[in-house]
């Protein structure tokens, strides 16, 4: 628990050293641009000026702390993410933001050191180890992605540590998980190694002949949010320079079947086909038909068929706009696999559609059958969400996974899975085979206060985490307490991704397409001091044993198979809202 309440505070502390660095970079560059004053110059005193500030002193306490509550908790300084049974022999590059590297062509098993994770980045290819210095759900897409991948994703919470992997930058080392401790060796030593251990070593001597530490103290370096580059940590991928090469292409479907002319444009589960719809509506379709247990709940659900976009397109009101679309898509193409400039006016396209009568038909039917009140107001709302689900298909991550697997945009079937959203005051995901240790016998289940969306976008912060056999579900083990900094409610209906993509062998596609809400989730600030998943040991036990049985009884449902579920926790019911294969 001290852990969780350290590794808040220290999230929050961040959040105010990058405000106050966005304050002060703006109005210092105005005033370095009047003066004529040099960047590096102008980049200094701002730098200068956060460090003096109280945020940064208590930042540098807590670090110094938290390896030592860490320890004392047998946490270890890592969290492994995604493990890798091999050990890999590769180079070393450092990065600011694991979004940085979106459009690196690396060696084979390169070792990657970031400082900062947003969740939805996806790993180029030939990377053997990623080591960010943030936290990380086990279960957020950033991770799922990397395990179906083969990535290594590690999370590293000693700052030291981070300091002396950041400076094997440019070296080629030896990187290896044993149990949950990871080792990276030098071999061979790059300029930078060497002249940063050099540099160590001299600022060590003269600490010592003033008597300000023994060995083996070391150094204490500033916070990672405030050194090197004054950007944001939402700083974009540099485009321009990706590499040009050309990459194998492959075309693995055909662009409209049959059966998608011939669907109509909504069906019930009943009408649930593995040609109509994705892996969420088809597993939904299938626990309907099997029957659950009474105590799981499953919502209201109707889905917008694969094929759909391509029928709109071929409406005559939107001939222009697909003949647009169908010359930009074959620009993209002849491009570099890493060029991603045209997907911005990929997604305008889409989202300028007009709606096809029948479609329009067809989505008034859908949302009286969710339960919708006043269908006239809220239609073009949801017709906005059911192009922006589909728009998503060009998010520049999903292109680049697609590039990077040789599959073109039409080989994508994106349905749309509609349903109302369950307000909750909980929400879990599950995979029932457990994840890090591959243990068919484990299931690996993360709860979050609210909405599911800060689990599985990696929010700042933790979920409570746990681990349970399925031969003893009454004696769950807490991995992590929570820490999330904030909880989302509200959005009155969801509208889905739900692609053929996203279970594909050797294709990880778990996040790449968004999920769109009707209307904007509420964000509100969480006070574990107050909140019953922290304080209730009742409560808690019984949600963990809950999310367990509920594992154990879908993956049984589904013939034994490793299942990947969402679901939700409100008034004392269980929901679940998505299940689809462990990948």
């Amino acid at each position: 628990r001290a852990a969780a309440a350290m590794n808040m505070a220290r999230n929050t502390l961040t959040q105010v050293v990058d405000r106050y660095k966005r304050y002060m970079a703006s109005m210092s560059s105005a005033l370095g641009t009047a003066f004529h004053a040099d960047k590096e110059l102008v980049d200094t005193f701002v730098e200068e000026s956060i460090r003096g500030g109280p945020a940064y002193a208590l930042s540098a306490l807590l670090r110094k702390a938290e390896p030592a509550v860490r320890r004392v908790a047998q946490l270890g300084p890592w969290t492994v993410i995604a493990p890798r049974d091999k050990p890999a022999r590769g180079k070393v590059r450092v990065f600011r933001n694991l979004r940085d590297c979106m459009t690196e062509k690396f060696e084979k098993d390169t070792i990657v050191v970031a400082s900062v994770c947003d969740g939805d980045e996806d790993v180029p290819a030939n990377c053997a180890y990623v080591v960010i210095g943030a936290t990380v759900d086990i279960l957020s897409h950033v991770a799922v992605r990397a395990r179906n991948e083969h990535h290594a994703l590690v999370a590293c919470f000693d700052e030291s540590e981070m300091d002396r992997l950041r400076s094997y930058d440019g070296s080629v080392a030896t990187a290896k998980l044993e149990g949950d401790s990871l080792s990276i060796n030098v071999e061979k030593m790059s300029e930078f190694t060497r002249l940063k251990s050099m540099e160590s070593m001299n600022s060590l001597r003269k600490m010592k002949s003033r008597s300000l530490v023994t060995a083996p103290s070391g150094l204490q370096t500033p916070p990672s949010s405030i050194t090197g580059e004054l950007r944001s940590s939402q700083s974009k991928v540099d485009l321009e320079s990706a590499d040009r090469a050309s990459g194998p292409m492959k075309r693995t479907g055909s662009l409209l079947l049959e059966e998608h002319l011939a669907a109509p444009w909504a069906i019930r589960p009943s009408a649930f086909t593995i040609a109509l719809v994705g892996s969420k509506s088809l597993n939904l379709g299938r626990l309907m038909s099997l029957g659950m247990p009474d105590w799981i709940n499953l919502p209201t659900s109707v889905t917008i068929p694969n094929g759909a976009l391509k029928k709109a397109f071929r409406d005559e009101k939107n001939a222009a706009l697909r003949q647009r679309y169908s010359e930009l898509r074959t620009e993209i193409y002849a491009a570099a696999p890493t060029d991603v400039k045209l997907c911005p006016q990929l997604r305008e396209i889409i989202c300028e559609l007009e709606m096809p009568e029948g479609l329009a038909a067809a989505l008034r039917g859908t949302l009286d059958e969710l339960g919708c009140d006043d269908i006239d107001s809220v239609l073009p709302g949801a017709w906005s969400a059911v192009k922006g689900v589909w728009a998503s298909t060009w998010n520049e991550r999903a292109h680049l996974a697609r590039r990077k697997c040789g599959m073109y945009s039409e080989d994508v079937d994106m349905a749309v899975l509609c349903q109302q959203i369950i307000d909750a005051d909980y929400a879990f995901v599950i995979h029932t085979t457990n994840p890090i240790t591959g243990s068919r016998d484990e299931i690996y289940g993360e709860i979050v206060v609210g909405l599911g969306e800060t689990l599985v976008s990696n929010a700042p912060g933790q979920a409570l985490g746990f681990v349970v056999a399925k031969s003893d579900l009454e004696n769950p083990t807490i991995k992590s307490y929570p820490s999330k900094q904030y909880a989302l409610r509200g959005g009155l209906f969801i509208f889905r991704s739900d692609s053929n993509s996203e279970d594909l062998e050797g294709f990880a596609g778990a996040g790449l397409h968004d999920s769109i809400p009707l209307e904007p989730n509420r964000s509100i600030e969480l006070d574990y001091s107050k909140e019953p998943l922290m304080l209730d040991d009742e409560l808690r036990h019984r949600l963990m044993v809950g999310v367990g049985k509920i594992g154990k009884t879908i993956e049984e449902l589904m013939g034994g198979f490793p299942q990947d579920i969402e679901g939700c926790y409100k008034d004392g019911k269980f929901y679940v809202v998505q299940a689809r294969p462990q990948v």
